[in-house]
């Protein structure tokens, strides 16, 4: 008990010292982040360029996590970022049905 005390009165005078950033690395202890890259690859750059345009639409960054999309050659990436487990399910199921969508209609094109 004295030692949760102490703890905490330690806390609390190096949040006066440091000002916000102290509190703020305080909160952030054990919380549980994630991240995941999804890589899709299409027969022409053209198709990947295709792909790209319109999974670029959707990325964003928000306050819990966000996405960014990138070309390289006939490669769509996508990477999220997420601040908890349900964000990121959230947005890798939201692309993976995007993805699927597009090589479907891609597929069938050819």
């Amino acid at each position: 008990m004295k030692n949760d005390k102490k703890a905490a009165a330690g806390e609390k005078k190096a949040a006066k010292k440091g000002g916000n950033k102290a509190a703020a690395a305080a909160k952030t202890d054990g919380k549980i982040t994630g991240s995941a890259t999804l890589c899709l690859n299409f027969p022409s750059p053209l198709s990947a360029k295709a792909a790209y345009d319109a999974l670029l639409a959707e990325a964003d960054f928000s306050h819990r996590g966000g996405s960014k999309v990138f070309l390289k050659g006939n490669t769509v990436s996508v990477e999220i970022k997420a601040d908890d487990p349900v964000s990121l399910r959230a947005s890798l199921n939201s692309y993976l049905r995007l993805m699927h969508i597009i090589k479907t209609i891609d597929e069938n094109n050819v």
